[in-house]
């Protein structure tokens, strides 16, 4: 298991500097028979999927095969049942998330520059 302990927040405070997001992953065979990856990072108000291929050689995404996205606002879709990566609303939103996404769980520790999500829903 690849991640940072979160003992320091139960030792210590609740409060200290923490990772801006989480970030996992999950495998699906397609009708092919070739392998693709969601990888996804959660903020505290969003989930945001990219399904891509996956070099099960090398270990990597293949991030310019992209396949799916997916974004889901869990302030006004807590169930995640309404996918709005293709809302245009949410253009920012998934720009950003995206972005955060290929850099990594390590660009999301405190401490790391740019990598605070602060991005919100705006009506167009």
């Amino acid at each position: 298991m690849e991640g940072t302990s979160f003992i320091p927040l139960v030792i210590a405070n609740a409060s200290i500097p923490w990772k801006s997001a989480a970030f996992s992953q999950y495998p699906r065979m397609i009708v092919s028979g070739n392998m693709m990856m969601g990888y996804s990072i959660r903020t505290d108000r969003y989930r945001y999927t990219e399904w891509v291929f996956y070099d099960d050689i090398m270990y990597r995404p293949l991030w310019k095969g992209r396949l799916y996205a997916e974004l889901y606002d869990d302030v006004t879709d807590p169930e995640e049942n309404n996918n709005v990566a293709a809302d245009r609303r949410y253009f920012s939103v998934r720009k950003q998330l995206s972005r955060q996404l290929r850099n990594g769980w390590r660009m999301a520790l405190p401490g790391k520059r740019n990598m605070a999500f602060t991005a919100s829903y705006v009506e167009l």
